[in-house]
Formats: C-alpha cells, sequence, structure tokens
C-alpha cells in the first residue's frame, strides 16, 4: 500500500535535492526553514519519475514526455542528421514546470546520430532589444537579421496578434534553411547579474540579503 504514495525519483534529481535539503537543514533554526523546506519538497516534485504504462503493440508512436503538444506539422529535418530536405511529421510539446520532465523513448527505433548545438550566454544588454515585430507587442528577444535590418521597433507592423501571421510565411522559409533571420528569438530581461555560482552558495547569498 505504502508503494501507491511513493512516487519514484529520477537518480538526476538527487543531487539538486541533496543541495535543497542541505540548505535546508544548514538553516533548520532561521526564518528561512520552512520557504526552504517548501522548496525542497518542490525539488522533490520536479525530478519526480512516475510509472507510465505504454501499449505494447509494434508501430505505435507514443507521447516522449508528460506536456501539451503545440504544434503536429511537416517540417525539413535539421542538416546535421543528415535526413535530406524531404519534410517530415514533426510534433512540438511544450512542457511547464509542473510537468514530469522526464523523456522517454516514443517510438522502437535505433538512435543512429546524436546532434547537440552548444548554447551561448548572452548580455540582456548588448545582444537583446525590446521588439514589436514578431507578435504586434513589445518584448524582449536576441537580436537576429529582421530586428537588425528593419528596427526593433516598428510603427508598421500589425497589431497584436495580426503581426505573427504577417511575418509566418518569411520565418517558415528561414527555419527550413536552419536559419532563426525571422524567427522570435525570447531571452530574459535582464542577465547582467548571472554568474555561475553553486546552489547551495546563491542560496545564503539570498538568504543574507533578506
Amino acid at each position: 500500500m505504502l508503494a501507491n504514495f511513493l512516487i519514484p525519483i529520477h537518480p538526476e534529481g538527487w543531487r539538486f535535492i541533496a543541495i535543497f535539503a542541505g540548505v535546508t537543514l544548514a538553516l533548520a533554526w532561521t526564518p528561512l526553514f520552512w520557504p526552504l523546506f517548501i522548496a525542497t519538497g518542490w525539488c522533490v516534485y520536479f525530478f519526480r519519475d512516475p510509472p507510465r504504462l505504454t501499449p505494447a503493440r509494434a508501430g505505435l508512436f507514443v507521447a516522449p514526455a508528460d506536456g501539451l503538444v503545440l504544434k503536429v506539422e511537416e517540417a525539413v529535418p535539421p542538416r546535421e542528421l543528415g535526413l535530406g530536405e524531404q519534410p517530415m511529421m514533426r510534433v512540438s510539446t511544450f512542457l511547464s514546470v509542473f510537468d514530469v520532465h522526464i523523456n522517454r523513448i516514443p517510438v522502437d527505433a535505433t538512435v543512429d546520430v546524436v546532434a547537440y548545438h552548444p548554447g551561448r550566454f548572452l548580455s540582456a544588454a548588448h545582444e537583446t532589444a525590446l521588439t514589436n515585430l514578431f507578435s504586434g507587442r513589445a518584448a524582449r528577444g536576441i537580436v537576429n537579421r529582421l530586428m537588425r535590418d528593419v528596427g526593433p521597433i516598428s510603427g508598421l507592423v500589425p497589431e497584436f496578434p495580426l503581426a505573427t501571421a504577417a511575418l509566418a510565411p518569411l520565418r517558415a522559409k528561414a527555419e527550413a534553411q536552419g536559419k532563426g533571420d525571422f524567427s522570435p528569438l525570447w531571452c530574459g530581461q535582464n542577465a547582467t547579474g548571472c554568474k555561475e555560482i553553486p546552489a547551495a552558495k546563491l542560496t545564503r547569498e539570498l538568504a543574507e540579503k533578506l
């Protein structure tokens, strides 16, 4: 009966849970204990790995993750996969912080190619700008070709939400070629204060400022 209440935790999550729990215990006699205790519980919840029963029949395609299916469309595969220029079916799924963040194998197959694109650490003060070009309303995005050529803010842009549809043909053509020249590259408001430090140290620094 106890097994019905104990949800497995993904192995990758234990180190983060340990950090949260360690900081919580270190500050057990301070006013921060209960907020940190709740945060630790949230961390456990985030890395939950509940069992999933999937059909065993051959030829099925199952959801690789919990979430909301946003798009089911044909798209040209990324060039690095070497799959040619023929459009294939692409399913886009959005995972919120409340969804189970475990990716599973969606179909019985063999992995032949693994492609990885390293991310970039960008300064919001220099490489981003407020723009209304992509939606009709101002939001911060990474500067791309459209923002450089037209300017980030334009009075000729259709009102929200019509701007998205107006830009769709250019965006689709560029993305089919693996380019983000006409795609919205949304980003945070300010990255100037970001730094790479252990989570425990960051928590202590935030606690000292309260």
